[in-house]
C-alpha cells in the first residue's frame, strides 16, 4: 500500500473517531451527571458539593468533563463556610468506553485549590466525613468508574488553622498520585511545596486508592525533605478516610529547630538541631504518640531530651515522659532568653513529667549546678492564674555556684565580695516585679542541709515560699548559724497602689567569734549573743523601700575574748529606724577589762552613709569614730571627754541606766 493511501486512511479514521467522540459526548446527560455527583459526595462526606460554573464536556481525542468554581462545605463551626474551593477540575475520560456510553475517568487534574484544614473543639478534623443524612443515600447507579493513571493538583494553597483561629499557609506547586499499574495496586506520590520561602519535597508510596475504605490496613510510606529538614512516615491506617486505625512510625529531624518552628508559624532564635522518633497510634483510643525518643539543642547552650509517650495527642493529655536537660554553661542561654544569664555550670536536670495541658507534675526531680544539687517534686496547675507548688531539698547548695562567673565551663572560683551598684552604691535598685507576682501563685518548701553564702555556712535551712494575689511571703525562714539559730520572715505585698514590705530576722545564741572566723575576720572568741532586726517600707524598688524604712535593731553579745586575748564583758547595739535612718543616742556599748565605750550615731539607708561614735566611760581616752559612705567607711580614733556614769555601759546601752552628760571634749590631735 502506498504511503499516501495510509495517510488518507489515518486522517479519515481519526476524523471519524473524533466525530463519534463528539456524538457520544453530546449524548451524555451532564445535568444528570452533576446531580448524581453532588448526591454521591453528600453520601460519602455528609457535605454539600457546589459547582458554581456548571459542568461541561471538552471534546477531542482526549475528552474531559470540566467543572469550574467547585466548593465543598466545611464542618459546622469552621473558620469559613467552605473547606475546599477549586478554580477548575478536569476529569479526562477513556475514549472507547465513552463511545459505548460508559464514563470511565483515567486522569484527574485539579487546578488552583484553596484548602483549609482545621480541628474543632471536639478534636475532630474537618477532613473527617460528617455522618450523612438518611436522605443522602448513594445512587443505584454510579456516575462514573475510575481507572486512574494519574491524580494531579496544581498551584494549591493549604491553610492549617490552629485553635486560636490563626492560619499557617503552604503553597503546593505540584501534587501527583500515580498508580503503579492501571486500575489497582499501590500508588506513588510526589509533592513539591513551599512555606515561608523554603521549598520542600515529598515522595513515597501509598496503598491502592480502591482499597481506601475496605477496612484493611492501608500502607503508607512517605519521606519529605527540604533545607535541612527531613521527615518520614511508615506504617498503616485501617480507616484512612476517617483518620483511624493508625500504626505509623514517625521520624523528624532538623539541622536547626528554629527552621522547623518557622514552618509552624513560630519565630524562634537558633537553638540547635532537633530529632524525633516515635510511633503514632490510636490503639488506646485517642490518637497518641508512643516510644518517643527526642532530643533538642546543644550543650554549649542547653541540650534537652525526652523519652516516653503521649496518650492523647490532640488534647495534649496523658503525657508520661522522662525528661533531661544538660548544659556546659548556662550563660549560653542568654541569647535564647533575651537577658544575661550568669555564667554557671556544668548544669544538669532530670525528672519524670506527667500530666497534660493545665496540669503538670515533675516527680523524681533532680538538678545540679557545679557541686550544688537539688531533688524533689514540682507541680504546675494552669488556669486564669497558674500555680506552681514544690517540695525541694538539697544536701548542699553554694551561692557561688550560681553567682560566680567561670572562665571555663565548670570552673570553681572563690565567692566574690559585695558588688557595688550604680553610682558606687551598695544597695541595688532592684524593682519589684509587680506583674510577675500578680500573674502566678506558688507554694514552695525548700530544705538545705548546708547552704554556703560565700564563706558563711547556714545549716539545716528551711524556707517556705508562698505567693498568691500579689502577696509574696517567705515564712518560715529558719537556719543554723555559727552554733546558733536564725529565724525570720518577709512579707511583700503588691496589691496596693505602691508595693510594701515587712521583714524581720532574729538570731539566737550566735557565736560571733565563729561567725567572724567564717567571714575571714579575727573577731571575738567564745562570745555568744542574740539580735533582732525588723524593717518595713514602701516603694517600687529596694532603694526606695529602704529610704523610708521604719523599724528597729537590738543586739546583745555576752562574755568572750577580743583579738589579742582581752576579755570582753559584753557588747550591745540598740537603735530605732525612722525614715530610712538607724538612730541611737547611747545605744552602742562595748565593755572589756580595760575599756568601756558607749556611744551612738546614725546610719542613713537613703544616702548610704554612716556616722557612729564610741566614747570612753569615766576617764579620758580615745574615742572610736566610724564615718563616711557605707561602701568605703573610715575608722578613726580621737581624744575625747568621757561619759560619766556609775553603771555598766552595757546596761546603759540596753537602756537600763541613764548615763550622765559627757564633759567637753579635749581638742583633737
Amino acid at each position: 500500500m502506498r504511503l499516501s493511501t495510509v495517510l488518507k486512511v489515518a486522517v479519515i479514521g481519526g476524523f471519524g473517531i473524533a466525530v463519534l467522540a463528539i456524538a457520544a459526548a453530546k449524548s451524555l446527560d451532564l445535568g444528570r451527571i452533576k446531580t448524581l455527583l453532588v448526591a454521591e459526595v453528600k453520601a460519602a462526606t455528609g457535605r454539600d458539593l457546589t459547582i458554581n460554573g456548571g459542568l461541561r464536556l471538552r471534546g477531542g481525542l482526549v475528552p474531559a468533563l470540566v467543572a469550574d468554581g467547585v466548593s465543598l462545605a466545611n464542618r459546622p463551626g469552621g473558620s469559613r463556610p467552605d473547606m475546599l474551593r477549586v478554580d477548575r477540575v478536569e476529569a479526562e475520560l477513556a475514549l472507547l468506553p465513552l463511545l459505548r456510553g460508559d464514563v470511565r475517568v483515567v486522569r484527574v487534574v485539579v487546578s488552583g485549590p484553596d484548602i483549609v484544614l482545621e480541628t474543632g473543639a471536639d478534636g475532630i478534623g474537618n477532613w473527617v466525613p460528617n455522618p450523612a443524612p438518611a436522605s443522602a443515600g448513594k445512587s443505584d447507579k454510579a456516575t462514573a468508574r475510575f481507572n486512574l493513571r494519574e491524580f494531579k493538583i496544581k498551584n494549591a494553597r493549604v491553610t492549617l488553622v490552629g485553635a486560636d483561629r490563626s492560619g499557617d499557609t503552604y503553597n503546593v506547586h505540584r501534587f501527583s498520585i500515580q498508580p503503579e499499574r492501571p486500575g489497582a495496586g499501590p500508588v506513588s506520590v510526589h509533592v513539591v511545596a513551599d512555606h515561608s520561602g523554603k521549598t520542600f519535597e515529598l515522595t513515597g508510596r501509598l496503598g491502592s486508592l480502591a482499597s481506601l475504605g475496605d477496612g484493611k490496613p492501608w500502607p503508607i510510606r512517605l519521606k519529605a525533605s527540604g533545607r535541612g529538614i527531613q521527615a518520614a512516615l511508615d506504617g498503616t491506617l485501617t480507616a484512612p478516610l476517617a483518620g483511624k486505625g493508625a500504626d505509623l512510625k514517625v521520624g523528624l529531624q532538623a539541622d536547626e529547630f528554629a527552621d522547623l518552628a518557622r514552618l509552624a508559624g513560630r519565630s524562634l532564635p537558633p537553638v540547635g538541631p532537633f530529632r524525633l522518633s516515635a510511633r503514632l497510634t490510636d490503639a488506646g483510643g485517642p490518637l497518641g504518640l508512643a516510644e518517643i525518643d527526642a532530643a533538642l539543642g546543644r550543650r554549649d547552650m542547653v541540650f534537652l531530651s525526652a523519652k516516653g509517650g503521649v496518650r492523647d495527642l490532640w488534647s495534649a493529655h496523658g503525657i508520661e515522659l522522662a525528661v533531661a536537660a544538660e548544659s556546659d554553661n548556662l550563660a549560653g542561654l542568654s541569647r535564647l532568653v533575651g537577658f544575661d544569664v550568669p555564667s554557671m555550670g556544668p548544669a544538669r536536670a532530670s525528672a519524670q513529667l506527667r500530666g497534660g495541658v493545665g496540669d503538670w507534675r515533675l516527680s523524681d526531680f533532680k538538678a545540679a549546678v557545679a557541686a550544688s544539687e537539688l531533688v524533689g517534686e514540682v507541680a504546675w496547675s494552669g488556669g486564669r492564674v497558674p500555680k506552681v507548688s514544690a517540695q525541694l531539698s538539697a544536701t548542699a547548695l553554694a551561692l557561688a555556684d550560681f553567682t560566680t562567673p567561670a572562665v571555663r565551663p565548670g570552673e570553681k572560683l572563690e565567692a566574690r565580695g559585695a558588688v557595688k551598684g550604680g553610682n558606687g552604691r551598695l544597695v541595688p535598685d532592684w524593682r519589684v516585679p509587680v506583674d510577675l507576682l500578680r500573674s502566678v501563685d506558688a507554694d514552695i518548701a525548700l530544705h538545705v542541709g548546708t547552704l554556703a553564702l560565700g564563706s558563711v555556712r547556714l545549716t539545716d535551712t528551711a524556707v517556705g515560699l508562698r505567693l498568691g494575689g500579689g502577696r509574696f511571703e517567705l515564712a518560715p525562714m529558719r537556719a543554723g548559724l555559727a552554733g546558733g539559730a536564725l529565724d525570720g520572715s518577709v512579707d511583700l505585698r503588691t496589691n496596693g497602689a505602691v508595693p510594701s514590705v515587712a521583714a524581720s530576722l532574729r538570731g539566737m545564741h550566735v557565736e560571733w567569734g565563729r561567725l567572724g572566723h567564717e567571714l575571714g575576720l579575727t573577731g571575738s572568741q567564745a562570745a555568744r549573743g542574740d539580735f533582732t532586726l525588723a524593717l518595713a517600707g514602701r516603694g517600687d524598688d529596694l532603694r526606695a523601700m529602704l529610704a523610708v524604712a521604719e523599724g528597729g535593731l537590738v543586739a546583745d553579745v555576752g562574755p568572750g575574748f577580743l583579738p589579742g586575748g582581752d576579755e570582753m564583758s559584753c557588747a550591745v547595739a540598740r537603735a530605732t529606724v525612722k525614715d530610712g535612718m538607724f538612730q541611737t543616742e547611747r545605744g552602742l556599748a562595748v565593755e572589756t577589762a580595760s575599756h568601756a565605750l558607749l556611744g551612738g550615731g546614725t546610719l542613713d539607708l537613703a544616702h548610704e552613709t554612716v556616722e557612729l561614735t564610741l566614747l570612753p566611760q569615766n576617764r579620758g581616752g580615745r574615742g572610736l569614730i566610724l564615718s563616711g559612705p557605707l561602701a568605703e567607711p573610715t575608722l578613726s580614733w580621737r581624744e575625747t571627754a568621757p561619759i560619766e556614769a556609775d553603771g555598766s555601759v552595757c546596761q546603759m546601752g540596753r537602756g537600763q541606766v541613764k548615763p550622765a552628760k559627757p564633759r567637753s571634749a579635749k581638742p583633737s590631735r
